[in-house]
């Protein structure tokens, strides 16, 4: 009997020892997972610092050619009222040619106005004219129409009655 009981025993005991061995081990696993997480959230913010470099650099780079590209427009502006003012200078000598050719151009337009609306106002007349002669041709083909209707209604008539 006892050595019934001291095999029961050391079964328990046992099997304590494999529960405790196995809750060290899950314990293990969870404290590697829980490092293993720890490294991953470190690497993120790693990767989040780097991308803010990288945006920040970026950015103090596109300030800088913004400030390159408003420096030349400053320059290009200064180069536009130099030559400007060398051409008001010319257009001053030209001035009396220049308003001659106004006035040409004006005489050009005009006459081509004319020329257009005299051709629209033409085109439209012959649409006028086409309009009238369809709705003349329209209106008799109704009228041919309805005097066949007339005729077969007429024509059954005659049958009916000429039967009866």
């Amino acid at each position: 009997m006892l050595q019934y009981e001291n095999g029961e025993e050391e079964e328990e005991e046992e099997e304590e020892e494999e529960e405790e061995e196995e809750e060290e081990e899950e314990e293990e696993e969870e404290e590697k997972e829980e490092e293993e997480e720890e490294e991953e959230e470190e690497e993120e913010e790693e990767e989040e610092e780097e991308e803010e470099e990288k945006e920040e650099e970026e950015e103090e780079k596109e300030e800088e050619e913004e400030e390159e590209e408003e420096e030349e427009e400053k320059e290009e502006e200064e180069e536009e009222k130099e030559e400007e003012e060398e051409e008001e200078e010319e257009e001053e000598k030209k001035e009396e040619e220049e308003e001659e050719k106004r006035r040409k151009r004006k005489r050009r337009r005009r006459k081509r106005r004319r020329r257009r609306r005299r051709r629209r106002e033409e085109r439209e007349e012959e649409e006028k004219d086409e309009d009238i002669i369809d709705w003349r041709y329209d209106n008799l083909e109704e009228e041919e129409e309805e005097e066949e209707e007339e005729e077969e209604d007429e024509d059954i008539i005659d049958w009916h009655y000429g039967k009866g």
